[in-house]
């Protein structure tokens, strides 16, 4: 079987991308619920911008930037009582909002962030 992200990042190299897993969640000492993470990790991704013109189409906020991000990495997007990973690319922190997984089918992942800082 033809691993196509793999096939495609031979035409687009991907680009470094801090990645962070989400570790847990605590509250601190002011009573406010902070997400932990994991170490940042390097990882090679490719990045692309969603259109502003498919924004109201996918029910996205105007007022924010999400990009669509393409890796072989194991990542995990936002859930009940979870905060999915996040990344920084560009100097910019994004969260993770939605996954599609064909990592167990074909070695890969997209997943759409949000831009969060």
């Amino acid at each position: 079987m033809i691993n196509v992200l793999k096939t495609a990042l031979r035409m687009i190299p991907p680009e470094p991308i801090i990645y962070s897993k989400f570790q847990s969640r605590a509250i601190n000492d002011i009573g406010i619920e902070e997400n932990n993470y994991n170490t940042p990790i390097t990882i090679r991704a490719s990045v692309q911008a969603v259109p502003r013109s498919m924004y109201e189409q996918l029910g996205l906020d105007l007022q924010k930037k999400f990009v669509t991000v393409y890796t072989t990495q194991d990542v995990v997007d936002v859930g009940r009582d979870t905060s999915g990973d996040r990344f920084i690319y560009f100097g910019e922190t994004y969260l993770i909002e939605s996954k599609t997984d064909w990592l167990s089918f074909n070695g890969w992942n997209s997943f759409m962030a949000v831009r969060v800082d």
